[in-house]
């Protein structure tokens, strides 16, 4: 009886400890997955060969794509947030010689190309957080007798954004974000259909033309009736970028995001691939 007494005892002992043992495990390896996939667009690596993506594997960067079957379960808005952490540190990386020559070849790109040269009302924006410069493209644009308009965030339109125009000496004032923006109280704002061109600002991009922005969702709302067109595509929605901020796999993207038709960087023009058949 004794015996038996303490063996049971002893079983009891090992499955707690077995259990214990257990979820430790599964914790440390949920952690895991978690970090490699919120980081894999930027390493392009995973741990097993377990669970392969579908149509991201072959993408244009040639990269593999294998990933653990937990991946699918990861909140897309935290890892959307951890995404945008780092392709944000990618573009602070850069000292304020560097930037600046950067963004003087991402100017020519643009100043060359026949989009910007035929488009008579552009909307630009002004440098945030180590965002592209464009101060001398739109000194160009008004050289070239070009329009040029800086968006302004409304909070009493559903936050979208409106577009006024802006010229040399207009008073500008800081909006909630710190950004300074046209003083709205005596010009209307410009219908977007009137707009030939818009260069958005950018945290990270992918070929397929996937945008991850600061999260506010602010040129997704304003340009949400751009994805109910096939082939009118007034205006051009293209965003500007470094390199570092190429994001080498398919950004997490939601179906009420708006795609870019392209993105402008120091090395060039880069057209939005059309998304493949899974």
């Amino acid at each position: 009886y004794v015996f038996k007494e303490w063996r049971c005892l002893w079983c009891s002992i090992l499955y707690r400890n077995f259990l214990g043992l257990c979820l430790t495990l599964l914790g440390t390896l949920h952690r895991c997955c978690v970090h490699v996939r919120v980081t894999e667009s930027l390493i392009c690596w995973s741990l097993f060969p377990l669970y392969r993506s579908g149509p991201k594997s072959d993408d244009a960067t040639g990269t593999c794509g294998w990933r653990l079957f937990f991946f699918s379960r990861i909140n897309p808005v935290t890892e959307r947030q951890a995404l945008r952490q780092q392709l944000r540190l990618a573009r602070h990386a850069f000292d304020a010689h560097e930037h600046a020559w950067r963004s003087a070849a991402i100017t020519r790109q643009l100043v060359n190309h026949r989009l910007f040269r035929a488009a008579q009302h552009i909307a630009c924006y002004l440098s945030n957080d180590a965002e592209v410069d464009l101060t001398s493209l739109m000194d160009c644009a008004w050289t070239m007798g070009k329009i040029v308009y800086l968006p302004v965030v409304s909070a009493s339109h559903h936050n979208r954004l409106h577009f006024l125009p802006y010229a040399p000496g207009d008073t500008l004032v800081a909006n909630g974000f710190g950004i300074p923006e046209p003083v709205p109280h005596s010009r209307q704002s410009t219908a977007l259909t009137r707009l030939d061109l818009v260069l958005a600002p950018l945290v990270g991009f992918d070929v397929w033309g996937n945008r991850l922005g600061m999260g506010g969702g602010f040129y997704d709302r304003t340009f949400a009736f751009l994805r109910r067109r096939q082939y009118w595509r007034k205006p051009h929605l293209w965003g500007v970028a470094f390199d570092a901020q190429r994001s080498p796999t398919e950004l997490p993207h939601q179906h009420w995001d708006v795609p870019l038709e392209g993105v402008v960087t120091e090395s060039g023009v880069q057209q939005r691939c059309r998304p493949k058949n899974p």
